[in-house]
């Protein structure tokens, strides 16, 4: 009998630790008519009597000038990282129907390491598989697996975002160290 991909055995456990985090949908919120008027406290606030006296620049304080010797020193700005697709990712996320979701939720950690020559390997729940080959031109990602499986996705500044499930299914998202993933709603709940 022929070794199921890894692939299909990843896609087989995500979508059975979803199903079992009894994901609820959440309600969505109602339209506002586009002719609701909304005052804010400024328009509703009774009117202040207006100020008529004249002020001179001298009763102005104007603030204290600095010249360029007393400006503080500003901390130097860290250089800009260039990322490369060659390195070592750990799994900071799944997406799966349209919501990111922290690992711990469907209990997984994984590793993928990709190297120069376009080779790597794939370590997900204890199992290693090798990775064959891997291209990425601009930010279109893919690889292969030595099962025959085979993922695509995108690379954008340390961060891997690779299909596994089909049809926008499950998502894995994985980053390099430094990556910042502070854009992802990472949800720690199936709810």
């Amino acid at each position: 009998m022929r070794k199921r991909g890894f692939a299909f055995f990843l896609v087989l456990i995500l979508a059975f630790a979803f199903s079992a985090c009894g994901k609820t949908t959440e309600p969505t919120p109602e339209p506002v008519p586009e002719n609701t008027v909304v005052e804010s406290a400024e328009e509703v606030a009774e009117p202040q009597e207006e100020n008529n006296e004249e002020t001179t620049l001298e009763e102005v304080e104007s603030p204290e000038e600095t010249t360029p010797e007393e400006a503080p020193a500003s901390e130097e700005a860290e250089p800009v990282r260039e990322w490369t697709v060659a390195g070592t990712y750990e799994l900071f996320g799944v997406r799966y129907r349209g919501a990111d979701y922290l690992p711990e939720v469907v209990d997984m950690t994984s590793t993928l390491t990709l190297e120069e020559d376009g080779t790597g390997q794939l370590v997900a729940y204890g199992d290693s598989e090798e990775v064959t080959s891997w291209e990425c031109s601009e930010e279109v990602f893919s690889l292969s697996l030595a099962d025959g499986g085979a993922a695509s996705g995108t690379f954008h500044e340390g961060i891997l975002e690779i299909e596994i499930g089909g049809e926008n299914s499950i998502w894995l998202l994985f980053s390099q160290d430094g990556a910042d993933i502070s854009g992802y709603q990472l949800k720690d709940s199936g709810g």
